[in-house]
């Protein structure tokens, strides 16, 4: 399956998230399926 090329507008928002993520330490959310296989 291939994937599509990104548009400019695209490519952009990617960089800006990427700086994003890098700068804002995100605080760690375990998702729903973590929490079931500690219970179990």
């Amino acid at each position: 399956m291939q994937a599509r090329p990104l548009t400019e507008a695209e490519k952009k928002r990617n960089r800006e998230l990427l700086l994003l993520a890098q700068y804002t330490p995100r605080p760690r959310s375990p998702r729903p399926t973590e929490l079931l296989a500690e219970a179990s």
